[in-house]
């Protein structure tokens, strides 16, 4: 049973690099994300024991999507973004695990480039609140709920604070904790 289940983590996601036209060669694509709700606590945490050049070419993949699609999506199937989440950009957690247990081979500036793009992209009333209110719908996902979007979030920022931090983004860090 036990290796049964340890052979499932290993199906998914999948290394697609130099295997989707449109993608510069040997940039880092990593596919079948459906989706990161269910696996930044599950197994990332995981392959960042066993298997740390998986959790470094998938974070080195979301900084990929970030330049080319301007998102980093909970979903990423067959090369493509789907905004399906439950609140939040479960992207930065995983980005922000991998630099606490200094994952090797992560570019860490272009990593950060996900952490500000999602953080800005956060809802208006989040990022003026610091709340999300449960009366108002957004673009941002339709499974969007007040109390795990801002649960979320506030993670999200956390997460991506200590990474700036980290970096020597100061300024970035306080605004985050903020």
């Amino acid at each position: 049973l036990f290796y049964s289940h340890l052979f499932h983590t290993m199906v998914q996601p999948r290394d697609r690099t130099n295997d989707f036209e449109g993608w510069d060669k040997d940039q880092p694509v990593w596919d079948d994300h459906y989706t990161l709700w269910d696996t930044w606590k599950t197994l990332f945490p995981l392959m960042a024991i066993i298997q740390p050049e998986m959790v470094a070419g998938n974070v080195n993949s979301f900084a990929a999507r970030m330049k080319r699609d301007k998102e980093c999506s909970a979903a990423f199937i067959q090369g493509r973004e789907y905004r399906v989440g439950q609140g939040g950009d479960e992207a930065d957690n995983i980005i922000a695990d991998a630099y606490a247990k200094k994952i090797p081979g992560v570019n860490w500036e272009k990593a950060w480039a996900v952490l500000a793009g999602d953080a800005a992209r956060r809802t208006p009333e989040y990022r003026t609140m610091g709340w999300m209110p449960s009366d108002v719908r957004h673009d941002y996902c339709g499974r969007l709920k007040s109390g795990s979007a801002t649960i979320a979030f506030a993670y999200n920022d956390w997460c991506a604070s200590q990474v700036a931090m980290g970096l020597g983004k100061v300024d970035d860090a306080a605004r985050l904790l903020a």
